[in-house]
C-alpha cells in the first residue's frame, strides 16, 4: 500500500492559524491556493457552500471542501490565512438542516432508516445534503441515534460486516497512504461516492476500536502526536476555564484562547481515546450535548 511521511514529534511549534495539523508545507499551500482560486470565481465574502458549488460547476484542480474542513480549525481563520474574506451565511449545517434531511430520506427510503439507506438517498439527490460524518461529528449531534430521535425518525441499524469494514479501511489506506489515522479515514469516507462505514461505525463495529480494526485490515494505524496524558490534561484545563458540561464547541473556543499548542478535536480522535464522550469520561469531565 502507499506510504506517507509522518512527523511524530510533539507539536510544540504548531502555528496559531487556520490549518491545524498539516502534514507539510505543500498541503498548507494547497489549501490556501484552493480557497483563493474559488474566491476569484465566486467572489468575496466566500462561504463554504459557495466553495462547494464552484467545485461542482467548474473543472478545477482543487481540494475537496471536506478535506479543508478536516484539516482546518474553522472556515473563517483558514480564509483569513488565504487573504480571503470569509462568508458566514450558511457555511455549515445546523440542527434544522440535518433534521430536514433525515426526514426527507425517511419519506423516500422508509423507516427504520439506516445510515446506509441515508447514504444511498443522499447520493441520489443533487441538493447539498449533510454527510453522516457531519451529522455525527459532535458539532450538532454526537450520533446517528441522537439525530434520528431529534427528527422523529426510527433509527435503523447499519450492519457492515467484517469483510466490508476491512475492505473500506484497506481502500482508504490505498488512497490516503499509511499510517492511516482516524481522521484520514473520516476525510476519505466523506469524499468517496461508495457506500462505506463511517469512522464512528468502524469504531463501534465488528472489528473493535480503530487500532484493532486497522490491524485486522493489515493496515498500519497512526496516533496523534499528543500523548493520552496531554490530551486528558487539555480537556481538564478547558473544563476548568469553560465549565462543565464541556461541549466540543466549548473546547474549540478554549483552544483558540490559549497561547500554546493544544490538541485539536481530530487529534483527540486520532489518539485512541475514542470519540468526544469517551475522551471526556477518561478525563473525568462531564461532556456536553452539542447545540445545548
Amino acid at each position: 500500500m502507499a506510504s506517507k511521511n509522518t512527523d511524530n514529534s510533539p507539536d510544540t511549534d504548531e502555528p496559531k492559524r487556520g490549518c491545524k495539523y498539516l502534514a507539510d508545507q505543500s498541503r498548507e499551500e494547497e489549501i490556501i491556493e484552493s480557497i483563493q482560486e474559488v474566491a476569484e470565481i465566486a467572489g468575496e465574502p466566500l462561504r463554504q457552500c459557495d466553495y462547494e458549488q464552484v467545485q461542482k460547476e467548474h473543472d478545477l484542480d482543487i481540494l475537496n471542501l471536506s478535506t479543508i474542513q478536516c484539516e482546518s480549525d474553522d472556515w473563517i481563520s483558514t480564509c483569513q490565512q488565504a487573504g480571503v474574506e470569509a462568508g458566514v451565511g450558511g457555511p455549515d449545517f445546523n440542527a434544522d438542516d440535518i433534521i430536514s434531511a433525515i426526514q426527507q430520506a425517511a419519506e423516500e427510503r422508509g423507516e427504520p432508516l439506516r445510515i446506509v439507506d441515508y447514504l444511498e438517498w443522499r447520493n441520489s439527490v443533487e441538493a447539498r445534503i449533510p454527510h453522516p460524518e457531519t451529522i455525527q461529528s459532535g458539532e450538532v449531534f454526537e450520533s446517528w441515534t441522537e439525530a434520528c430521535k431529534a427528527a422523529g425518525v426510527k433509527r435503523g441499524i447499519t450492519n457492515f460486516n467484517r469483510d466490508e469494514t476491512i475492505t473500506a479501511i484497506q481502500q482508504a489506506a490505498v488512497d490516503k497512504g499509511e499510517p492511516l489515522t482516524y481522521s484520514d479515514y473520516r476525510e476519505w469516507s466523506t469524499s468517496t461516492d461508495k457506500t462505506v462505514p463511517t469512522s464512528s461505525t468502524i469504531e463501534k463495529g465488528v472489528c473493535g476500536p480503530w487500532t484493532e480494526a486497522c490491524k485486522a485490515a493489515g493496515v498500519k494505524s497512526a496516533f496523534s502526536s499528543y500523548t493520552a496524558e496531554e490530551i486528558v490534561s487539555a480537556i481538564q484545563q478547558a473544563a476548568e476555564e469553560r465549565g462543565e458540561p464541556l461541549r466540543i464547541v466549548d473546547y474549540k473556543k478554549w483552544r483558540k484562547s490559549v497561547d500554546r499548542p493544544t490538541p485539536s478535536i481530530n487529534k483527540i480522535y486520532d489518539s485512541g481515546l475514542g470519540r468526544w464522550t469517551e475522551a471526556c469520561e477518561t478525563a473525568g469531565v462531564e461532556h456536553g450535548t452539542p447545540g445545548k
